[in-house]
């Protein structure tokens, strides 16, 4: 028998066997999939995840879920947080290894370290308290700069709301690494981003990308970002190209 007691909304099924609890932990987690896990996880209390963890455990022994990650919440002998960087070369590394490793970068992000990223624009982001890292225990899963501003040249674009540069939060260089593709972590950093921004007191949150880039378009239309328009401009890795604006309301 499992106590199910931290558990408040699974309370009535104290008693039961392993069975019938992994069941209703399977059909509540397809249902949290359904609506989107990071709105709904709110609701549950913190002392519920041990539980929770080892019902997962049970239910997905060979890959355990990565769940809780940006509270860094340990889930099922892991732990995943968004920590603020502070060395430069940890940072460094981690982009050369994305644009020299990333399968079809140079289709769809088109980066070429050196020409974008830079150093210096890594370690400006570092110096400014911007870049932020995914952490898996003691490894680097990915990351990106979140700026609690936009650049002048945003106003340009037809946004949902006229807003000030210092109340939107903009996203910029976000990658995984190769060796933690296909775990929808960015979609994990996206929600760790919104967050915070949201705690900073920020009402939107805003981003450009590549017109090539499909993968990257698809993931934040996912994550609840809308497309706000489209311009040209010139980047030193791809010369005269089309981005597309997004941005996601956090009010």
């Amino acid at each position: 028998m499992i106590d199910l007691t931290p558990l408040g909304l699974w309370e009535p099924l104290n008693g039961l066997g392993e069975h019938w609890v992994l069941e209703h932990v399977k059909n509540h987690l397809h249902m949290l999939a359904g609506l989107g896990f990071w709105n709904t996880y709110r609701s549950v209390p913190r002392d519920a995840w041990q539980t929770l963890a080892w019902a997962i455990h049970k239910w997905y022994p060979p890959m355990p879920m990565q769940l809780g990650s940006i509270t860094g919440i340990r889930m099922v002998g892991a732990e995943m947080q968004l920590r603020r960087a502070c060395d430069f070369e940890v940072v460094r590394a981690g982009y050369v290894d994305v644009a020299e490793n990333t399968p079809q970068i140079e289709r769809h992000a088109r980066w070429v370290y050196g020409k974008h990223p830079t150093d210096g624009m890594i370690r400006a982001y570092v110096d400014n308290d911007e870049m932020y890292l995914l952490m898996e225990g003691d490894d680097v899963a990915g990351m990106v700069a979140i700026v609690m501003r936009q650049d002048e040249d945003y106003q340009e674009i037809p946004w949902a709301e006229r807003l000030a540069n210092d109340e939107v939060a903009t996203l910029h260089i976000l990658a995984i690494r190769p060796a933690f593709r296909g775990r929808r972590l960015g979609s994990t950093m996206l929600e760790a981003a919104a967050r915070l921004a949201r705690q900073s007191g920020r009402r939107a949150m805003r981003l450009d990308v590549l017109e090539s880039n499909l993968p990257a378009q698809r993931m934040y239309e996912r994550a609840g970002f809308s497309y706000r328009g489209k311009r040209s401009q010139y980047a030193e890795n791809t010369g005269w190209t089309d981005f597309l604006y997004y941005e996601m309301a956090l009010e």
